[in-house]
């Protein structure tokens, strides 16, 4: 695996293997102000390669460098994966694109993807050039909060989610 991350070109990007990707990602979240950012064993990880924190929500975060648009397993494994490592949230990110059924199938499951787009605009929050307009969080928009559940069923624990997730 290479040492350092380039975080400049999703090209760049195309050209890793799959758990260099995760590598990448690992490195890349960490950039990003995420904190406890950890692989999964390689195998038998329930569909997660990176556990992290941020803002105090938990993230079980599955990676796909895929050439091809990503279709329901993906999102399937995630949310299993969020399931089995009490996670707050189930992320797939990935080089690619969703397909209409793993987005709709993501709403409804409340798991967040992060595709090529959000990736790059990742890339360049990390490099300065993300322009104002551009948000990444973006990927909160269609989330219910309300489905988002911890160990501690505290009826006031989503809106405090969601108000630290507003604040960034």
């Amino acid at each position: 695996i290479k040492k350092s991350i380039d975080t400049k070109s999703l090209e760049y990007v195309d050209q890793l293997d799959g758990l260099e990707f995760e590598e990448y990602v690992r490195k890349l979240l960490i950039k990003l102000g995420y904190t406890n950012v950890e692989k999964t064993k390689a195998s038998g990880d329930f569909g997660i390669d990176i556990l992290a924190e941020k803002d105090n929500v938990s993230y079980a975060i599955q990676c796909k460098l895929y050439t091809g648009k990503l279709g329901n397993d993906c999102v399937q494994e995630a949310y299993a994966g969020k399931k089995y490592y009490n996670k707050n949230l189930a992320v797939v990110i990935t080089n690619s694109t969703f397909t209409s059924g793993a987005q709709e199938l993501a709403k409804e499951t409340s798991v967040v993807l992060w595709d090529r787009n959000v990736l790059d605009s990742m890339l360049k929050k990390i490099n300065g050039t993300l322009d104002t307009e551009t948000n990444i969080n973006n990927h909160y928009d269609d989330i219910d909060y309300a489905s988002v559940t911890t160990e501690e069923e505290d009826p006031l624990y989503n809106e405090v989610v969601e108000f630290a997730i507003s604040l960034g």
